[in-house]
């Protein structure tokens, strides 16, 4: 059975009879004042400009755009054709490494660009889905609470970056307690998990934020971003080679054994 998404909006159209009352009053009005005038043929051939044909035609004009957008406003909807029902709804979450090792570029340009680029890609071919975004280094935030907005999802992505958290590290651990808490609203809905990392520099607490991730039926998916043989990390403003405390080039690699652990553990 057709629906209106916003029935409240319906309520618009009580003033269409208003209006309607209004324009019959001073359809009238007009009237009488022409016959207090004078004779009626007489001031019809002084005011020739005037046709009460075309403001009716105007007025019917103006009154169905009013209701139409009433009713656009209001978003009539209809059953799928075949009376076919609605799939479930599927939440799709996705958290985002946005570490200082994410700037590495043994993945061409950047393994974050590349990471956002996916993550936009994924975006567009599941329109129906409701996403969110965490964005996650030293520490994770809920960057986007789960929204149909795409386009303001593909924005976030688009601009995270290690500037988008204060504190450096990899916390997968806070992401994924943090990616629960934010699936957990709807429990009608397919609920999956897909994070970007490069799993490096990780901290303690995997195993048990994955377990919970486990029990709340989310489903995890995980992409490895980089090369297990790694490259060393440059400074994104200089473009220099960071050393250790020893002098040595810092290399950053893809920790793969762990994500795979990770992914089997949820």
């Amino acid at each position: 059975m057709p629906r209106f998404e916003d029935s409240g909006r319906i309520l618009l159209l009580l003033l269409l009879p208003v209006v309607v009352f209004l324009f019959v009053g001073m359809t009238r009005w007009k009237r009488d004042v022409m016959r207090r005038l004078g004779d009626e043929s007489l001031v019809r051939s002084l005011i020739r400009g005037f046709s009460p044909k075309r403001e009716r035609m105007r007025f019917v004009l103006h009154a169905s755009a009013l209701l139409l957008t009433v009713l656009g406003l209001a978003n009539l909807q209809t059953p799928l054709s075949g009376g076919m029902d609605r799939k479930e709804g599927v939440d799709i979450l996705f958290a985002l490494d946005v570490s200082r090792s994410m700037h590495a570029d043994d993945v061409r340009p950047t393994r974050l660009q590349v990471a956002r680029q996916l993550l936009i890609k994924t975006m567009n071919r599941l329109p129906d889905a409701r996403i969110g975004l965490v964005v996650f280094a030293g520490r994770a935030y809920l960057q986007m609470p789960m929204t149909f907005d795409h386009a303001s999802a593909a924005a976030y992505v688009s601009a995270a970056s290690p500037e988008s958290v204060p504190s450096q590290g990899t916390s997968i651990a806070e992401a994924l307690t943090l990616s629960v808490n934010a699936l957990s609203s709807d429990e009608k809905a397919q609920k999956l998990l897909l994070m970007v990392t490069d799993g490096e520099d990780h901290e303690e607490g995997v195993t048990q934020a994955a377990a919970a991730l486990r029990e709340s039926g989310i489903r995890l998916m995980v992409v490895g971003m980089g090369t297990e043989a790694g490259v060393p990390l440059k400074n994104p403003g200089t473009g220099l080679v960071r050393l250790d405390e020893e002098g040595r080039s810092v290399v950053t690699r893809l920790n793969e054994p762990f994500l795979r652990r990770m992914a089997e553990e949820a």
